[in-house]
Order: C-alpha cells, then sequence, then structure tokens
C-alpha cells in the first residue's frame, strides 16, 4: 500500500504502527481483567477481546507485511476465538448452576440445622403440640359445660314461669267454674222451693 510514494508509505506505515502499539496496550489490559475478575464473566469477555484485538492486529500485520497467509491464519483464529468463547461460556454456566444447587442445599439444611437449634428436643415438639391440644380440649369442655349450664337455667326458668302462668290461668279456670256451679244449685234450690210452695198453696185450696 502507498509503493512508490515515499511519504504516503511513511505514513501508512506510522499509522499501523501507532494502531499495533494501542491494540497491544488493550490487550494487555484485557489480560490483567481476564486475571483479576473479579467475576468469570468479567474473564470471558476480556478474552473475547482480547480474541477480537489479536484478529486485528493480524489482519494490520497482512498489510503492512504483504503477505496472504497471515490472512488464512487471522481467519482460523477467528474461528478458534468464537469457538473457546462459546465452550467458555457453557463451561461457566455448568459451574454456576452447581454451585445454585449447591447453595440451595445448605439453604435447606442451614435452616433445619436453625429449627433444630431453636428446638433443643425432636421430642418437645410433639409434646408441646399434645399439652396444646390437651388445653384446647379442656377449655373446650369447660365452655360447652357452661353453655349447657346456662341453657338449662334458662329453659328450667322459662317453664318455671310457664307452669306459673298454666297454673295461675288453671286456678282462675276453677273458681270461674266453681261459681258458675254454685249459682246453677242456687237456682235450682229456688226453683225446687218455689215448686213446693205452688203445690202447698193448690193443697190449702182443695181443704
Amino acid at each position: 500500500m502507498g509503493k512508490g510514494i515515499a511519504g504516503l508509505e511513511a505514513a501508512y506505515h506510522g499509522l499501523f504502527t501507532a494502531v499495533l502499539i494501542v491494540l497491544a496496550v488493550l490487550v494487555i489490559l484485557c489480560l490483567l481483567r481476564a486475571i483479576i475478575g473479579p467475576r468469570t464473566a468479567d474473564r470471558i469477555v476480556s478474552v473475547n477481546m482480547m480474541g477480537t484485538m489479536v484478529i486485528v492486529i493480524i489482519g494490520i500485520l497482512t498489510v503492512m507485511m504483504g503477505e496472504g497467509y497471515l490472512a488464512d491464519i487471522c481467519i482460523i483464529y477467528a474461528m478458534i476465538s468464537f469457538l473457546a468463547v462459546i465452550v467458555l461460556t457453557k463451561v461457566y454456566m455448568g459451574v454456576y448452576m452447581e454451585k445454585k444447587e449447591a447453595a440451595e442445599k445448605e439453604g435447606h439444611t442451614g435452616n433445619g440445622k436453625s429449627a433444630s437449634r431453636n428446638t433443643p428436643g425432636s421430642c418437645e415438639q410433639p409434646e408441646r403440640k399434645s399439652e396444646n391440644k390437651e388445653k384446647s380440649s379442656i377449655e373446650h369442655s369447660e365452655k360447652c359445660l357452661e353453655s349447657n349450664e346456662k341453657s338449662s337455667i334458662e329453659h328450667w326458668e322459662k317453664c318455671s314461669e310457664s307452669n306459673g302462668k298454666s297454673s295461675i290461668g288453671h286456678s282462675d279456670k276453677k273458681s270461674e267454674s266453681k261459681g258458675k256451679c254454685t249459682l246453677k244449685q242456687e237456682e235450682a234450690a229456688r226453683e225446687v222451693s218455689e215448686q213446693q210452695n205452688a203445690i202447698k198453696d193448690t193443697m190449702g185450696q182443695e181443704g
């Protein structure tokens, strides 16, 4: 590129050299990020960026040196870098899922241990449950007895009131019926006495 023109060739050479230096610095920084991390995702991304910048460096060297085989190397390296990133991602996902499952198992076991620590004896919980059940049954029976006593007392009071009312009404009816009977007896006695008097009068007139 720029052959035959000294100034243009020198300009291209200086530009490519500057780009190579910048890319080399960026590759070093990506390498440091891949080493430091701290997360696995950061390392995978930094490796992918390093592969991309190496591909660019190989392409620039292909142009600067004028060698065609470097282009083939650049294509092969791009394919290898792509496959390497995919493999690393798969491995990372597998490790991440294993850690997640392990953390979930530890969380379940930790909850079980904390529950067992909070309850010092395994037999204490059933005993407490049985005690609570006995207390609740006793309270329920007491409430039932109280309600039955109240209902029996109320029923007795109602029955006594109704019996008193019925006895009073019955005595009133008896007194009324007795009064009516005495009136009828008096009327019958009066009629009998009048008949006797009438017979005596008739007998006296005939004599």
